[in-house]
C-alpha cells in the first residue's frame, strides 16, 4: 500500500486520485511528478498486491481442497501405481461388451440358436439400459458410506458386483453342448443377467475415477491410463477367440471318418461344422475364463487398495428428478448430448451389422476357391476379426 496509506482509487475520467494514499504520495514524491503519475503508481502497485494476495488465497484453498483427496501428492499428481491400480479393471469392461455383440451372435447361431432370440434378448437387454443405468447411478449416489463392512458408495457394489460379472460372462461365453431349443433361453437368460451386473459394478467403477484427482489434467491422465486398457482389452477380444480356435482345431484332432462312412457326404459336413463350433466353444471357454480372472482380482484388488474420498461422502446428493432436471439444464452438457448419441449409433451399427455383413454378404465360405478351404481367409470368424481389428485401427 504506497506510502503506508490504504490503496488509492481513480475516478473513471481520470481525475486525481482520491483516497489517503494519493495524498502520501504526493506530498513525498519527487518535483515534477504529477499527482496523476504518482496517484497511478499507487493504484498499480494496489493492485498488484490485490491480485497477489487473491493468487495466495487461492493457493491456500487450494491446498486444502487437495488435502481431501487421499491420492494426491504434495506436487498435485497422482502416483502411476495408483493410475495403474484404478484403470486395470477396464481391460474387462468394454472389451467384453465388444465381444459379446460381435463374434457371440455367430458363436450362439452356430450352436443352434434362432436369429429371432439372439435379435429379442439383445435388444430386450440394451433396453433394459435405459432404466437401470441412470437408477444404478442414483443408487450409488446415495448409498450410505457407513453402511457395511465396506465403506463408501462405490465400492460396495465394486466388490460385490465383480464376482457376479465374471461369473455371468463366463456362463454366457461358454455354453453347454447339445442344448437344443434351449440354447436361445441360456443366451437370453445370461445375457440379460451379464448386462445388469455390467451396471451395478461399472457405474460405480467410472464414478469412483474422477475422486482420485482434483485437477482436470490427472483426471485426463489416469482416464487415459483406462484407455490404454481399454484397448489393449478390445484387440484382445477381438482377435483372441480366432486365434485360440485356430490353435484348438491344430492341438485337438476331430476324425469325422470314425463317426461317417463315405457314403454320407452330408455327415461329413455336419461333423465339420460340429467340430468346427467344438473349437469356438472352447477357445471362447479359455478366453472368458481369462477374462472373468481378470475382471475378478484386479477389481477386488482395487477395492482394497483404494479408498474413497471421505468429503464425497458426507454430501446427500439431490433427489433423482431434480437431480435429472438440474443435468438438463447444463448448456454444455445438452450440447454434448447429440455428439454421444451419434457416436453410440455409430457404434452400434458396427457390433450390430458387421457380424451379418461378413456371413450373409461376404460370405468367405462359400465365395473360397477350391482347395483353400484350409485358409484363414475362408472363415467368417478369421474375416470379422480381421475387420473389426481394422476398424479399431482406423
Amino acid at each position: 500500500h504506497g506510502g503506508g496509506g490504504a490503496p488509492s482509487r481513480s475516478t473513471s475520467s481520470g481525475d486525481e486520485p482520491i483516497g489517503l494514499g494519493g495524498v502520501h504520495l504526493r506530498q513525498a514524491s519527487a518535483p515534477g511528478l504529477s499527482d496523476q503519475s504518482v496517484g497511478g503508481q499507487s493504484s498499480h502497485t494496489g493492485a498488484s498486491l490485490a491480485g497477489r494476495f487473491g493468487r495466495e488465497m487461492e493457493r491456500f484453498f487450494e491446498v486444502l481442497r487437495r488435502g481431501t483427496f487421499l491420492y494426491v501428492q504434495r506436487d498435485g499428481h497422482v502416483s502411476l501405481g495408483t493410475k495403474l491400480l484404478y484403470a486395470a479393471p477396464s481391460l474387462s469392461t468394454l472389451s467384453l461388451v465388444v465381444m459379446i455383440n460381435v463374434h457371440l451372435p455367430l458363436f450362439y447361431e452356430a450352436m443352434g440358436a434362432s436369429l429371432g432370440y439372439i435379435a429379442f434378448f439383445t435388444a430386450l437387454a440394451r433396453s433394459l439400459d435405459v432404466m437401470t443405468d441412470p437408477g444404478m447411478a442414483y443408487l450409488s449416489d446415495s448409498w450410505p458410506a457407513s453402511r457395511g463392512p465396506i465403506r463408501g458408495r462405490r465400492r460396495p457394489f465394486m466388490a460385490t458386483g465383480a464376482v457376479f460379472y465374471a461369473a455371468f460372462f463366463l456362463a454366457l461365453a461358454a455354453p453347454p453342448g447339445n442344448l437344443g431349443f434351449g440354447v436361445n433361453l441360456w443366451f437370453g437368460f445370461f445375457y440379460i443377467l451379464f448386462f445388469l451386473a455390467n451396471t451395478y459394478t461399472t457405474i460405480p467403477y467410472d464414478a469412483l475415477g474422477p475422486e482420485l484427482a482434483d485437477s482436470p489434467q490427472e483426471r485426463a491422465d489416469i482416464f487415459f491410463a483406462c484407455g490404454l486398457f481399454d484397448v489393449v482389452g478390445t484387440l484382445l477380444a477381438a482377435s483372441g477367440p480366432v486365434v485360440l480356435g485356430m490353435w484348438w482345431e491344430g492341438t485337438v484332432t476331430c476324425v469325422c471318418g470314425d463317426t461317417c462312412k463315405p457314403t454320407e457326404p452330408d455327415c461329413f459336413a455336419r461333423c465339420e461344422v460340429f467340430c468346427r463350433t467344438d473349437d469356438e466353444r472352447a477357445a471362447m471357454l479359455i478366453l472368458g475364463g481369462f477374462f472373468a480372472m481378470w475382471h475378478l482380482v484386479s477389481m477386488l484388488l482395487l477395492v482394497r487398495g483404494i479408498e474413497e474420498r471421505p468429503a464425497s461422502t458426507s454430501v446427500a446428493p439431490p433427489p433423482l428428478v431434480p437431480a435429472f432436471l438440474s443435468a438438463m439444464r447444463n448448456k454444455p452438457f445438452r450440447k454434448l448430448l447429440p455428439a454421444w448419441a451419434c457416436d453410440s449409433v455409430n457404434n452400434s451399427l458396427i457390433s450390430a451389422v458387421l457380424p451379418w455383413y461378413i456371413a450373409y454378404v461376404v460370405d468367405p465360405e462359400a465365395s473360397c476357391p477350391a482347395g483353400e478351404e484350409a485358409s484363414p481367409w475362408c472363415h467368417s470368424s478369421f474375416v470379422l476379426a480381421a475387420a473389426l481389428i481394422t476398424v479399431l485401427i482406423a
